[in-house]
């Protein structure tokens, strides 16, 4: 999957060539056709359409043997801020991309544009393909159990027009109610098929047109390029010129097929053959349109124009079809230059020097055989000694055989040169920029490789994940938003790194709600787990240290995974202080207790309250600013419904810094009340909280 999903790029590009010379193809005739519609007979029209045939099975001016090697492998910068949340910073750049955000590779679903019309193009195929299938597949075996017609006289009729058409292949007739009008079916094994009382419709004469018309399709192999047309139309499925390109050729195919059996009547004859047509069209019904049958009416709504070739049908002398032929030939070859030749897409299209080609080739074979540095050596004196224009692949061949080897100064040094010979040449663009990052000259590599994307056809994402990790290392993080952003709105799926890469540069800039706003646009569309997101989420707020919101998304990761993370765990108990109940003696209060409900102190109670729901105060902004750490001593009662009531600083160090939220903070404190003789009671608490400034996510 991967290796095809790597060549789906390329085959996209040269798609979409061959499709738009196809199109002008076909629009050529189109002109032509109506040109001379008149001056030309009815074959010679048709004739056109099978130089289209041609045309489209054979796409390829030459093919060329790629000695070039694949693209060199990129390294980006990775972020997994689920580890760094607890390692720092000096952690957060790993080697090569993986996708550890899940133990399933997602990678077979980041599709690009192309990947997915390509996609797209191919389940229409199959669809359409295997419709027309089945549909002659249950035709041909309802055929197949009716039986032959014995009638010697009929057979004997079809033998004299047989011999008319100068055809020899043995053929049956079968009447079936399957059919609305007389039509051959099947190539190999042909079959006249007669509706039911046809035979009693129509007289001998009528009869002997019908045969030698169904005889001029088996003559001419019609229902042969009718497979082949169904074939091209499946693949083409999504062109609607090619759909009525054939829809004409069908309507040509007839007027043919009609001239060739008026070649072999006499002309006084003519006028009878075009009555028979229209006798046909008062008493029978169009066929269905299968690739293996070939009727008399095929289109109702062109029958004028047929009817007026028959009448005005004249017979060709061998001097005017000899004139035809070479006509036919000259526009096909006219039309074949002007549309030009579909080609993989490659740069480099002007045909390799032969001392050049012949370097290269033995070159390649000894690359092939692992004698590198000899492979190299030939290249080389090629260049040296040439007087031709070195061509662009020499360059490439011989700038990777110096990287295979690790030599990237040698390697470098070739593709500049190449580059530099050949500036719009995107191999080379694409290799030197490669190697240039591989270097770690990222400032040159950079926007090498995001031209490199713009300007090519097929859009290589790669390109653009290069350029992104140039500008990463060079710490111009704007160029790394904006680069990584066009990434991730080029693809259907992007992937998952990518956006953590986005994350994790805001986290960079202390940017946590933009990398929160990120996290939350793409977690819907994105093929990662929603949980892996989740702890993204948490991993910001507490990089924010906004510790009620990381306890929220906590609980909806909970909720979803069924179980708490350790890496969570570990980072929840290093935000919640460590409180103990003291024995403190009564201090003055205005809680109002019921009757018979006092309040003790520690030492006259047998179970201390215990916090089961805190969150940490939010650290003042002003001191998180100027660096400055304290500690609150709090006192307060837990009462029976354990909840903090009157809290009192007792002590304060710097005053009047933290007293503020440090009292916001335990107000929202929950705890198991205290017990005393196996009952909840009220209990005086004393509470020291430190504020430290806590290892961050990012310095």
């Amino acid at each position: 999957m991967e290796t095809i999903l790597k060549a789906l790029p390329a085959f996209f590009s040269w798609f979409i060539d061959y499709t738009i010379d196809i199109s002008i193809f076909i629009c050529l005739i189109f002109v032509l056709k109506s040109i001379i519609a008149k001056r030309l007979p009815a074959w010679w029209h048709y004739g056109l359409w099978l130089v289209l045939i041609i045309r489209m099975i054979i796409p390829l001016k030459y093919e060329k043997s790629s000695v070039l090697p694949e693209f060199l492998s990129i390294k980006l910068p990775e972020f997994d801020l689920m580890d760094t949340m607890l390692l720092g910073k000096d952690d957060m750049i790993s080697g090569i991309i993986e996708n550890t955000s899940s133990s399933f590779n997602w990678a077979w679903l980041d599709l690009s544009f192309n990947e997915v019309m390509l996609y797209a193009w191919l389940i229409g195929a199959l669809s359409i393909g295997l419709f027309i299938l089945i549909k002659n597949l249950r035709f041909w075996i309802t055929i197949k159990q009716k039986p032959m017609l014995v009638d010697k006289d009929i057979l004997d009729l079809l033998e004299e027009c047989k011999i008319t058409m100068q055809i020899n292949t043995v053929i049956g007739i079968i009447i079936t109610d399957a059919v609305k009008s007389p039509a051959l079916f099947g190539y190999l094994r042909p079959r006249l098929l007669l509706p039911q009382g046809v035979l009693e419709k129509l007289t001998r004469s009528e009869l002997t047109y019908v045969f030698m018309h169904e005889l001029g399709h088996l003559k001419r192999h019609d229902i042969g390029v009718s497979w082949v047309i169904t074939m091209l139309q499946v693949f083409h499925w999504f062109n609607p010129l090619v759909w009525f390109a054939f829809y004409q050729m069908r309507i040509d195919q007839e007027s043919a097929c009609d001239a060739s059996v008026l070649a072999r009547i006499r002309n006084n004859q003519t006028k009878d053959y075009a009555g028979t047509i229209i006798g046909f069209l008062e008493r029978f019904c169009q066929n269905q349109q299968l690739p293996a049958m070939a009727g008399i009416i095929e289109n109702k709504s062109q029958i004028k124009r047929r009817i007026a070739m028959i009448v005005s049908y004249k017979k060709n002398t061998k001097r005017i079809k000899a004139l035809a032929i070479v006509m036919l030939l000259v526009t096909g070859f006219i039309f074949y230059t002007i549309t030009g030749f579909a080609q993989e897409g490659l740069d480099n299209k002007t045909p390799l020097p032969e001392d050049a080609k012949k370097a290269m080739v033995e070159a390649q074979k000894l690359f092939e055989n692992k004698e590198v540095e000899n492979a190299r050596n030939v290249l080389q004196d090629y260049m040296d000694t040439t007087h031709d224009t070195i061509p662009a692949d020499a360059y490439l061949m011989l700038g990777y055989y110096w990287y295979n080897d690790k030599k990237l100064d040698e390697a470098l040094k070739v593709f500049k040169e190449g580059y530099e010979a050949y500036p719009d040449n995107n191999d080379l663009m694409s290799y030197y920029g490669s190697t240039l990052y591989e270097m770690g000259e990222f400032a040159e590599a950079a926007p090498l490789l995001e031209k490199r994307y713009e300007e090519s056809e097929s859009k290589d994402i790669r390109m653009l994940e290069a350029a992104a990790g140039a500008y990463y290392q060079l710490k111009s993080y704007d160029d790394t938003i904006r680069v990584v952003k066009e990434m991730i709105d080029s693809q259907y799926d992007p992937k998952p790194e990518w956006i953590n890469m986005l994350i994790g540069i805001y986290q960079e800039q202390e940017e946590y709600n933009r990398a929160i706003e990120v996290i939350e646009t793409y977690m819907a569309i994105s093929g990662a787990p929603k949980e892996t997101w989740l702890k993204q989420i948490i991993a910001c707020y507490y990089a924010q240290q906004n510790y009620e919101k990381m306890y929220e998304y906590n609980d909806k990761l909970v909720k979803i995974t069924g179980t708490q993370d350790p890496t969570l765990s570990a980072l929840i108990k290093k935000t919640q202080p460590e409180i103990k109940a003291e024995n403190t003696p009564p201090f003055v209060s205005t809680f109002s207790l019921s009757a018979g409900e006092p309040v003790y102190r520690i030492d006259e109670i047998d179970t201390p309250p215990k916090p089961i729901e805190m969150f940490p105060p939010q650290y003042p902004i002003e001191a998180k600013e100027k660096k400055i750490e304290g500690k609150v001593v709090l006192r307060f009662i837990v009462g029976i419904d354990g909840i903090a009531h009157e809290p009192q600083v007792e002590n304060a160090e710097p005053e009047g810094v933290f007293e503020e939220v440090a009292l916001e903070a335990v107000a929202k404190y929950k705890f198991t009340p205290a017990k005393k003789n196996g009952e909840d009671v009220n209990c005086f608490v004393k509470m020291p909280m430190a504020f430290k400034l806590g290892e961050k996510l990012i310095e």
